[in-house]
């Protein structure tokens, strides 16, 4: 995954030589760093809010970035990644109000993620998802200019849960602001399919080998002139 000045500086460089990305650095941005489509997904999302890396270290800014979610549980990551590897000790805060513990689990996550750690906190509701209390059975779209290529299992267990409803993938997709991007989803225990993330399509992994042949052949006809 290339940060936003990184791939700011490869898209300059590739036009100098006369190939345009599909995907420009500004839409790049957009859908790899998490506050930048959630404006436009958010009906779709868990609750969502974040904190610059300016702010930190600020007691009170982080206290009130906390204060809307009340007393309920939420997860930790930074802009693009989280440390789900380690939840209780570095990705799920099982009471936002509880100062001491969001604290004990920011710091945990911060010192894990070090120099990796990409443009501040974010804290998103936490949807207990199916399996309740195992990993989540999460299915992986992609999408090519507004429209859904499809959607995959990322796992076997996630399978058998079945894919979310076209209708939905449908609207998503016609909601990411980027011509490439890829949205995850899950279900919860009452039925209902959350948006999860969207990331950059082109540094998100394919959920099966298999989901190869469509993507790539979306992007040849979106690329195609008429």
């Amino acid at each position: 995954m290339l940060r936003d000045v990184a791939y700011a500086a490869l898209f300059d460089a590739l036009a100098r030589r006369g190939i345009d990305l599909v995907t420009s650095p500004a839409e790049y941005a957009t859908c790899h760093h998490a506050p930048g489509s959630y404006a436009v997904l958010k009906r779709w999302m868990p609750a969502t809010t974040w904190l610059p890396v300016s702010q930190m270290d600020d007691p009170a800014a982080l206290d009130q970035t906390l204060a809307a979610f009340g007393a309920a549980p939420v997860v930790l990551k930074d802009w693009v990644k989280s440390q789900a590897g380690y939840w209780n000790e570095a990705c799920f805060i099982p009471d936002a109000s509880k100062a001491d513990e969001a604290r004990r689990v920011i710091r945990r996550f911060r010192e894990l993620q070090g120099d990796s750690l990409v443009g501040g906190l974010v804290f998103k509701a936490y949807i207990p998802l199916e399996p309740v209390g195992s990993p989540a059975f999460e299915y992986r779209a992609f999408v090519v200019k507004g429209a859904a290529v499809g959607s995959w299992p990322r796992s076997r267990e996630a399978a058998d849960l079945g894919a979310p409803p076209s209708a939905l993938l449908d609207e998503v997709a016609a909601s990411v602001p980027s011509p490439f991007a890829a949205a995850d989803f899950g279900r919860d225990a009452d039925g209902r399919w959350w948006l999860l993330e969207v990331g950059d399509g082109q540094v998100s992994g394919l959920p099966v080998a298999e989901a190869a042949g469509a993507i790539y052949a979306a992007l040849r006809d979106a690329l195609t002139p008429a």
